[in-house]
């Protein structure tokens, strides 16, 4: 039986530290030149693209745990872990401080830092791990992911927590300090996930009635990826793009969160703005393309996935506008009739209407059917839905038993 022999020094975790940071400053803490060490005497696989991701079906913390005499459930408290599928658009899940949000919301490969929060206190804190998060709040400056003397990106594997391969001490380095403006999206996640109390300062600056203030965690990070991926559409793209480099003078996809943060705080003026940019898709000079099939199935997979991302009621606030937008877009998509079909048991059950009575054609038969709503945010969550010959149809794989007096009324 193998048994570990304990380090000789063992410094405990700081609370908001990530599990592959403590692995490098416990390396450095015992003289190792490099973590790689620690993960081979725990008989840990190095971390591939995502560093901080462990797995609980694969890695086994034990080791780590005698060596650092640090108990497994702290070690994996610090971890990102549980990786897992979802019905969304953002396949990959992992669970990041209590919830499970889309794996692109950790960075790849190198990790982010802010050399002044080195100085007071030298190890990786886990917030910095969040792709979205690209400042820090508690000095006004941006974090660093490159070392300035040797320009390299900033990687797991290196000699300590504040010096690079090449030996420079990033301590030393004096960052790029930021507007008010740029470290909002980081006072709100900080605040968010208990890290720091910017509670009264974002109440000062937005009024308690904004509905995006009262997202948890994970309908706050859907929110913000939907965004970014909503102007990343191809149509919108460069006037999503100028419009951000314009506000937050961004000159990477990185700063898009900040505009897409600055949106969400400002939905019922910014969002709209968005939208209106799909409108400008089916001006005279799109309209030939729009019509065919393939790009109306592409948009409606899209608004499917954005629906999806949108299920809690605390976003309501956004499927609502979502909701709009699409019975304004069906008309400029040439479709003028809305058809809702189901099956139970071997019968078939169809309901159609046309699309500009689509609103009081759904009430009416959420309350026929006895459903609690009825809303096309609902019938994108439970149909399969298709284009054809002029009409959109929903199909449910299943629907209660509906009286033939009820029937009579959408024959």
């Amino acid at each position: 039986m193998y048994i570990a022999k304990k380090l000789l020094r063992r410094p405990r975790p700081f609370k908001d530290e990530s599990l592959a940071g403590y692995i490098i400053r416990l390396a450095e803490s015992n003289y190792y030149p490099s973590p790689n060490w620690i993960f081979n005497m725990s008989s840990l696989k190095k971390r591939g693209i995502y560093a901080n991701l462990f797995y609980r079906n694969k890695d086994d913390l034990q080791k780590l745990s005698l060596l650092s005499e640090i108990e497994e459930d702290v070690l994996w408290s610090m971890a990102w872990t549980s990786k897992r599928q979802s019905n969304s658009i953002f396949m990959n899940t992992v669970k990041i401080f209590g919830d499970f949000v889309p794996i692109q919301s950790i960075s790849k490969l190198h990790i982010k830092l802010c050399p002044i929060c080195l100085r007071s206190a030298p190890y990786c804190r886990s917030v910095w791990d969040l792709s979205f998060i690209t400042t820090c709040p508690l000095h006004n400056c941006l974090l660093i992911d490159y070392c300035p003397q040797c320009s390299k990106k900033i990687v797991y594997s290196r000699p300590g927590v504040s010096i690079c391969k090449c030996g420079y001490d990033w301590r030393n380095y004096k960052p790029k300090t930021v507007s008010e403006k740029q470290v909002l999206l980081s006072k709100f996640v900080y605040n968010l996930c208990g890290i720091a109390d910017f509670a009264s300062e974002i109440t000062n600056n937005y009024k308690n009635a904004n509905p995006f203030l009262k997202l948890n965690f994970q309908d706050f990070v859907y929110l913000l990826h939907s965004i970014v991926r909503f102007g990343n559409l191809y149509y919108i793209k460069k006037r999503f793009s100028r419009r951000a480099k314009s506000l937050f003078r961004c000159q990477d996809s990185d700063s898009y969160f900040d505009f897409a943060f600055f949106i969400a705080l400002n939905w019922h003026s910014e969002f709209p703005f968005l939208v209106l940019s799909h409108n400008d898709c089916f001006d005279s000079q799109y309209k030939g393309n729009f019509i065919k099939r393939p790009n109306s199935q592409y948009y409606l997979d899209l608004f499917q996935d954005i629906f999806r991302c949108f299920s809690s009621k605390s976003c309501n606030f956004i499927t609502e506008v979502i909701e709009d937008y699409f019975w304004n877009l069906l008309p400029k998509m040439s479709i003028k009739n809305l058809e809702i079909s189901g099956i139970k048991q071997s019968r078939f059950y169809f309901f159609s209407s046309p699309v500009n009575q689509g609103k009081s054609f759904l009430k009416k038969l959420a309350v026929d059917l006895e459903f609690e709503e009825l809303t096309v945010a609902s019938l994108f969550a439970r149909s399969q839905v298709e284009i054809y010959d002029e009409t959109i149809f929903f199909k449910m794989t299943y629907i209660v038993e509906i009286p033939d007096r009820i029937l009579t009324g959408y024959r």
